[in-house]
């Protein structure tokens, strides 16, 4: 073990101790022995805890402190109070820290609260309410912090905070995400250490008249081995997109739904099954890069900027088609003159995979045509498919027989499962789909025209059926149709 004066190594953690500590006093210990000795952190006051975040210090129990991070000083009346010291590693640290903030209740800041604390404990909480996302918004004499689960703002989980301090988490947030801060629209992405790992984060914000409104969406880090069974696609509508994929030489596949429905997600498991399948050359133009998949030639759009740095979608894709790419990836369509040029694309022997904002796919076609501007003979020779998605609330496991016999409702009374939940009696969501494989022909995208087609109807009696989803939400995804 290597030592230096009054610095010693332990795990990979090095901590600077004043003179007078007893180096033979340090221990390294592990979780099972620490959890068992901690002492109640509820009994701390917000201070406390912050002070014990400063220092980087965890009290125990018998006069003992565990310690952590690079080269940290200890105040030595600490010391004085506590002779033993334990080195810990810093991510199991933090997960105790943050039990403290691990709660649905309401959250209030000092003026002396540091900016990146506050917004980790807003995070925290986000996280523990299992938020799709959070709003923030600057009203006339305060500023509202919502929290949207399963797309639903709920108002008893709000909370008020000062517009001083919203300031400075508003130019905190900005920092982190790397955007310039005399923007006046903000799309950036971060990364915190919230509850025990990292998180993906991306950052929307706007100027309104009473200030600003800042959006903060939740990415779970995209798992490697994801794929459409996980993610609960019944097997129906996934082979009609694995034959979309599979079958057509070329053509332009759609993904659409409303924001939050799970497009990001099935997009990114569809090209990493391809690329761990097959080994194609895939590559991807996206604003901003959501999750990097290693092996996937994936590239950020830059539209601000001077005009030598900039790299928007159809420049990009007009260099992609120089580069014999087996699948190109376009994170949305949002103008007639990037679904154009994703047409050319497709038409120039590339298979293209994008998003869309639709409610289903006839809306798919009516906004392709009438708002986009794509003609009739262009969509009949480009494209090979539609995939419209919504994500619905799935039964728990506690679920009980209807009443008629015919189906599953839901527990009122919840179980361990499902008991923190908005809702008892649901856990999780599902995917409920429409989707159409089509072929290169007149009117093509007519439902009559299809060469394989599924649409929400059969999606809510299938899901019904298998007792994944109530009678309420199956008539909630036939509205969908």
């Amino acid at each position: 073990m290597r030592r230096r004066d009054n610095i010693r190594q332990t795990n990979d953690i090095w901590v600077k101790l004043s003179e007078k500590t007893d180096i033979s006093k340090i221990n390294h210990i592990d979780w099972d022995f620490v959890e068992q000795d901690l002492i109640d952190f509820d009994s701390l006051s917000d201070e406390e805890l912050n002070f014990y975040i400063q220092y980087s210090v965890l009290p125990l129990k018998d006069n003992r402190i565990v310690v952590y991070s690079t080269y940290i000083r200890i105040p030595e009346h600490i010391l004085k109070e506590n002779p033993t010291i334990l080195l810990w590693e810093k991510d199991k640290i933090n997960s105790i820290l943050e039990n403290k903030i691990r709660s649905k209740s309401k959250i209030t800041f000092s003026k002396e609260t540091k900016s990146l604390e506050a917004i980790k404990k807003i995070l925290a909480k986000m996280q523990t309410l299992e938020c799709s996302d959070i709003t923030i918004s600057w009203r006339r004499d305060k500023v509202v912090i919502s929290y949207a689960i399963h797309g639903k703002n709920i108002k008893d989980y709000e909370d008020i905070i000062d517009i001083d301090f919203a300031d400075k988490l508003r130019l905190s947030l900005i920092n982190i995400s790397y955007e310039n801060q005399a923007s006046k629209l903000i799309d950036g992405k971060f990364s915190l250490y919230i509850l025990g790992k990292i998180r993906e984060y991306r950052l929307s914000g706007i100027e309104t008249v009473a200030g600003h409104s800042l959006v903060i969406r939740s990415y779970n880090m995209f798992d490697k081995e994801t794929t459409l069974d996980s993610l609960n696609y019944l097997e129906k509508p996934k082979k009609i997109i694995q034959n979309i994929i599979n079958e057509n030489p070329y053509g332009v596949f759609l993904i659409t739904g409303p924001t939050g429905s799970g497009k990001t997600t099935t997009i990114y498991t569809i090209l990493n099954e391809q690329f761990k399948k097959h080994n194609l050359k895939i590559k991807t133009a996206e604003d901003p890069v959501e999750v990097e998949i290693d092996g996937i030639d994936q590239c950020q759009i830059n539209e601000k900027g001077d005009k030598e740095n900039r790299v928007d979608y159809v420049s990009l894709l007009r260099s992609f088609m120089r580069q014999r790419p087996d699948i190109i990836a376009i994170g949305e369509i949002r103008d007639s003159e990037v679904a154009k040029t994703t047409i050319e694309a497709a038409l120039t022997g590339h298979k293209v995979i994008s998003t869309l904002h639709t409610n289903n796919i006839e809306a798919t076609f009516t906004r392709l045509i009438e708002n986009l501007n794509i003609s009739i003979d262009r969509i009949e020779d480009s494209m090979s498919g539609v995939l419209s998605q919504r994500l619905v609330d799935k039964l728990c496991e506690c679920k009980i027989k209807s009443k008629d016999s015919i189906g599953f409702e839901r527990n009122e009374s919840g179980c361990d499962l499902c008991r923190n939940n908005i809702i008892k009696g649901y856990n999780g969501q599902i995917p409920a789909v429409e989707v159409a494989r089509m072929k290169k022909d007149i009117d093509n995208y007519k439902k009559e025209n299809f060469l394989e087609y599924y649409s929400y109807n059969d999606s809510a009696e299938d899901l019904y059926s298998l007792g994944l989803i109530d009678k309420n939400t199956k008539k909630l995804i036939n509205l969908f149709q």
